[in-house]
């Protein structure tokens, strides 16, 4: 995937997977287990990022853990980032089905964890088809899509406005020329 190939250094490895799983502390083993990085590029790696302020490091006992900070913002925005990197091959698959696509929640503000689903608001003018590209999982994360046509998007604006102004604020993935 091109990911892997933008990120498969070492210290990128390691912090994707610190991403991942935000806030929660891991030792050097477990991240060598979960990244398949080498031990002394993992503590290389950490040791590196810690320094420069991109994770936290927290002793307990002789033991260093390691963790990303969900208030950092350097670190939510890389987690978005990578969302929509991952959803390219969706957006790329529904760009002739759809007038525009937003993703909003959890994942558009960098918050989300690995059992997130991915939030999608689709305006379309037929589900059917849109659905069958959205059955696929991305990155082992179920899409979780909010599909209407033109006439139910008018209707949503002054129904369930905390609902619209909630995707008003997510990221924009795909939209219409004419939009």
């Amino acid at each position: 995937m091109v990911i892997d190939k933008l990120l498969g250094t070492s210290h990128a490895r390691v912090y994707r997977h610190l991403a991942k799983n935000l806030g929660v502390s891991f030792m050097e083993a477990e991240i060598v287990s979960a990244t398949g990085v080498g031990r002394s590029a993992v503590n290389l790696a950490v040791r590196d990022l810690a320094k420069s302020g991109f994770i936290d490091c927290d002793r307990r006992g002789r033991t260093k853990f390691y963790s990303a900070d969900p208030a950092d913002l350097v670190i939510r925005q890389f987690k978005v980032w990578e969302t929509a990197l991952n959803l390219q091959p969706v957006i790329d698959q529904l760009r002739p089905l759809v007038r525009r696509a937003v993703l909003f929640g959890s994942a558009a503000e960098g918050l989300d964890t690995v059992e997130s689903d991915l939030d999608l608001f689709i305006v379309a003018p037929e589900r059917k088809s849109v659905r069958a590209v959205l059955e696929d999982t991305v990155d082992g994360r179920r899409i979780q899509a909010v599909i209407v046509s033109e006439q139910e998007l008018a209707v949503l604006k002054n129904d369930d406005p905390t609902f619209f102004a909630q995707v008003q604020q997510g990221l924009v993935l795909l939209q219409d020329a004419n939009d």
